[in-house]
């Protein structure tokens, strides 16, 4: 799967924090034994005249704004997603018309991205040879309220997580990487009863 649309605009960082594991620090979703790098806020935008923004369906100034931790686990590099801090502005029928997987497959991409022009990862331009492995986790049910610019997610308690997995690599340049997702699980079932939604479908 061929990802990152080179025209998303990636706004500047509101806050980059990088720390080793301590006591305090936040927990990698899954290996005790990874080292906590840093966090930050992003916002990325769609222009208003580019078709191949965040995706097809919007032709509005669209933005999504999240906040993205990140880990170091034996040479890889992974990348959470907290749900509490995700905001919309712009196209509310775009918004509306993402499914919870789509956003957060698009918000992934975005860690990834920034993740590489911050410099907490490297990106080959070999593409196949010495590709980069990361991994994007994010809680495995949220509840999904509220409609267009006023969407919210909330995570739903459970202790599981979902994850994707890519290999990347930059042949046009860390600008503009390429991610082909390689494996991806959603760790716990989503009870509808309780609006619950898998961020990894």
């Amino acid at each position: 799967m061929r990802c990152f649309a080179s025209t998303i605009l990636l706004a500047l960082l509101l806050t980059t924090i990088g720390r080793a594991q301590g006591a305090g620090q936040p927990r990698h979703p899954d290996d005790p034994s990874a080292t906590f790098v840093g966090s930050f806020r992003v916002a990325i935008t769609n222009s208003p005249s580019d078709q191949k923004g965040l995706s097809p369906f919007s032709n509005e100034a669209t933005g999504v704004s999240l906040g993205i931790s990140i880990w170091r686990v034996s040479g890889r590099t992974d990348y959470y997603i907290d749900p509490d801090s995700i905001t919309f502005n712009g196209d509310d029928a775009w918004v509306d018309a993402q499914s919870t997987g789509q956003l957060f497959d698009l918000m992934a991409h975005t860690a990834i991205s920034q993740g590489l022009a911050q410099g907490f990862a490297t990106c080959s331009s070999e593409c196949g040879l010495v590709n980069l492995t990361t991994r994007v986790y994010a809680p495995a049910c949220v509840r999904r309220e509220g409609h267009g610019s006023a969407t919210t997610f909330k995570s739903c308690g459970l202790s599981a997580f979902s994850m994707r997995e890519y290999l990347v690599c930059c042949p046009n340049g860390i600008e503009a990487p390429l991610a082909d997702l390689v494996f991806k699980i959603n760790g716990g079932l989503c009870l509808d009863d309780n609006y619950c939604e898998a961020t990894c479908p």
